[in-house]
Order: C-alpha cells, then sequence, then structure tokens
C-alpha cells in the first residue's frame, strides 16, 4: 500500500466515523434533524470518494472517476445546504441540482464514449470548485452574521483553500501541464500527497468548525431556556432578580430611581377550574404579550411564576409609574374582549427604589407585594401605589409576602 492508499483509507475511515457521528447527532441527540443528516451525506459521500480513489487502479478507470467526481460534489452540495438550513436560509435548488447533473452526464460520457483525459480532469474540477464557491456563499456567510467573523474564518477558510486546489487542477489541466498519467489524485505523486494531506486536515478542521456551531447554539439555547419562561417567552424570576440587582447598584450610584410593578391575575384559579389548564395557559400567554406590547422598549417584563408577572420600569418616577401600571391594567381589561378570550383582569402593586438608597433589590419587590396585598383586598382590578411610610429608606430586606 502507498501512501496515497493509506491516506485515502486513513480520509475514509475519518469521514465514516463523522457521518456515524452526525447521523446520531441528528436522530438522537436533539440537533437540527435536516443540518445533521445533511452533514452526514456529505461525509458519507467523502467515504465514496476515497473508495473510488482507491478503485482507480488497472485499466477500468472511468467508472471511479465519474463515481469519485459526483461524491465529491454531492457531498459539498450536502454541506453547504445543511449548513444553510442550520442558519435558517432555505436556498434555491436549481444550481446544485444543475450541477449535480452536469458532474453526472460528465461520468456518463466518460464510460459510454471516452474523453480527453485532460479534458475530463479540467471539467470535473470545475464542478467541484463550483461548488464549494456556492457553499461559500450560501452556507457560510449567513453562518458568519450569526456566529461572527471567527466561525467565518473556520469554515471559509478550509472550503476556500479546497476550492483553490481544485482550481489549480482546472488550471493544470487546461495547460496540460501534468503527465496523462498523473490527472488522478490516487496517482503517486509528491503533489497528490501533499493535496490529500491538505485536504485530510482542512475537511477535519471543517467538521470541527461544524461541531463549533453546533455546540455555540445548543449552549445559547440552554442559556436562552435558564432566563425565559417557557409558557410565555417572557424573562423568568431569576433572570429578573439579576436585572433588578443591576439597576439597584445603578441606583445606588445616584442613577435615576426605577419603579417595579407586580401584577396578579385576578381569580385566575376560577379560570382553570371553569375552563381548564389549556385556556389558562392560553390567559397566560395572552395577558404576557398584552404586557410586553404596552411596556415601553425599555422596560423589563417578566413572569414571577404561576400566575404572577413583574414588570421593571428604569428611569421612572413615581407618577411615570402610576401612568405605566394604570396603561397596563386597562390593556389586559380590554384585550379579552378584542380577542374574544376569557375576560381577565390584574392588580398591580407599585414600589419605587429611591436615588441613594442603599438597600437590597428584594426590599423593593417586598414592598411591591404589600401593594398589591392592598389591591386584592381592595376588590382587586386596580392599582395600588405605595404609602408615603413606604417611601422611606428601609434599612434591611424581608422576605416577600404571600398572596393568597
Amino acid at each position: 500500500m502507498d501512501a496515497i492508499q493509506t491516506l485515502l483509507v486513513v480520509l475514509g475511515i475519518l469521514l465514516g466515523l463523522a457521518a456515524v457521528g452526525w447521523w446520531l447527532a441528528g436522530t438522537r441527540l436533539g440537533l437540527s434533524r435536516e443540518s445533521a443528516l445533511h452533514w452526514s451525506a456529505f461525509s458519507f459521500f467523502g467515504v465514496m470518494a476515497a473508495v473510488a480513489g482507491l478503485l482507480q487502479k488497472g485499466p477500468h478507470l472511468a467508472w471511479p472517476i465519474a463515481l469519485a467526481d459526483f461524491a465529491l460534489v454531492a457531498g459539498f452540495v450536502s454541506v453547504s445546504r445543511g449548513l444553510a438550513l442550520f442558519v435558517g436560509k432555505s436556498p434555491a435548488r436549481w444550481p446544485d441540482v444543475l450541477m449535480l447533473v452536469a458532474v453526472s452526464l460528465l461520468g456518463v460520457v466518460n464510460i459510454a464514449l471516452g474523453m480527453d483525459p485532460y479534458l475530463r480532469a479540467m471539467l470535473g474540477s470545475a464542478c467541484v470548485t463550483g461548488v464549494l464557491l456556492r457553499g461559500l456563499w450560501i452556507g457560510v456567510q449567513p453562518a458568519q452574521v450569526e456566529f461572527g467573523r471567527f466561525v467565518g474564518l473556520l469554515m471559509g477558510g478550509p472550503l476556500l483553500v479546497t476550492a483553490l486546489l481544485f482550481a489549480s487542477r482546472v488550471v493544470t489541466a487546461a495547460w496540460r501541464y501534468p503527465r496523462e498519467s498523473e490527472l488522478l489524485l490516487s496517482a503517486p505523486t509528491i503533489a497528490n500527497v501533499v493535496g490529500l494531506i491538505a485536504l485530510t486536515t482542512l475537511l477535519a478542521l471543517f467538521n470541527l468548525a461544524l461541531i463549533f456551531v453546533s455546540v455555540t447554539r445548543l449552549v445559547r439555547r440552554l442559556h436562552h431556556l435558564s432566563r425565559h419562561d417557557g409558557l410565555t417567552g417572557l424573562l423568568n424570576r431569576r433572570a429578573l432578580l439579576t436585572t433588578l440587582a443591576t439597576e439597584q447598584a445603578r441606583v445606588r450610584r445616584g442613577a435615576a430611581p426605577w419603579a417595579l410593578l407586580l401584577i396578579d391575575v385576578d381569580h385566575f384559579k376560577r379560570v382553570n377550574d371553569m375552563h381548564g389548564h389549556a385556556v389558562g395557559d392560553q390567559v397566560l400567554s395572552r395577558i404576557a404579550q398584552v404586557l410586553r406590547q404596552s411596556a415601553r422598549e425599555v422596560d423589563t417584563v417578566a413572569r414571577m411564576g404561576g400566575e404572577e408577572f413583574c414588570v421593571l420600569a428604569p428611569m421612572t418616577p413615581l407618577h411615570g409609574a402610576a401612568l405605566l401600571a394604570e396603561r397596563l391594567r386597562q390593556a389586559v381589561e380590554t384585550s379579552a374582549k378584542e380577542a374574544g378570550d376569557v375576560a381577565v383582569t390584574i392588580s398591580i402593586g407599585v414600589s419605587l427604589a429611591q436615588q441613594g438608597v442603599t438597600e437590597p433589590a428584594d426590599v423593593a419587590v417586598a414592598r411591591a407585594d404589600v401593594a398589591l396585598y392592598r389591591a386584592k383586598a381592595a376588590g382587586r382590578n386596580r392599582v395600588e401605589m405605595p404609602l408615603d411610610s413606604e417611601l422611606a429608606p428601609i434599612a434591611s430586606a424581608r422576605e416577600p409576602l404571600v398572596v393568597p
């Protein structure tokens, strides 16, 4: 076994393992199924090309050459389309189909009629080069937009260098520079050995880039889930408290005060008892949407749990907090009529973080909870502002009251 055959065997084994790995990632591990199966197909076609290279011995070379050319084109079509699907793009299919038909016809003509070796090598390499350059456009460019320049270089670099390798074959074949026996990638020449080592390295780097974007997407998704409520898409209690602590640190340094609106859906248990939990979830989702649309862009809307929501309004004085709370209350009350949904109302308790006060952020939550309790005790569907005594600085935090 010469160096070329050894490299082809190593390349085939590596791509075979990659094909199995991407198939498992798409069918068992929850990765984007379409993308993972496209990348698995890319590795599988790479194995096919390596096997075709090993078969390029003896007098009958036409069909292994046709198989290798088709496998290379089909593999790079698969990987570029898989990457485009991964970033949410849906590129046109006809250029890829046209390229596959062209390389298939080239193989059929070469098998049936025979072709000038230099012309065949030039056309086959041109097809591979075209597919690689298209892959840079439809797959790598959108990935760079989402994941950054580093990912663009990590993906685009190997594809571009591989495209240049095949483009150089087009040029040398057009000039009839190599001897006819050296046109095949399986020919035992120094140039082919270096080219296959480079190709193996580039494909390994490219698979590494695919793994990197997949893990990055997964980490981002987990981070999003850890900070957002699954039903409404709002920030959850943990994320709100983190934001609250940041805002409170700014207030301590003399920044403008912020207001906190604690919101509870009135008689929500009746909605679940009369209409079922599915309808209750729809009501919560509608209220979350209304709150998000009615609040200002600078406000943070979160779901504290159950039927309780919260709005953090930065740089908002007491009068502005009262206006905002009343606007939210009215928006929720009228939204059910507009949507033809179950009618519900909300009660809101308001608290204010005072400028320069060095109290913990959860003290403001506790004061808003007290105001909310007063709103519910006074008949619900109303806004309660903090009392004058509550606007005085509070030295230490206390646990929030549990609203019945």
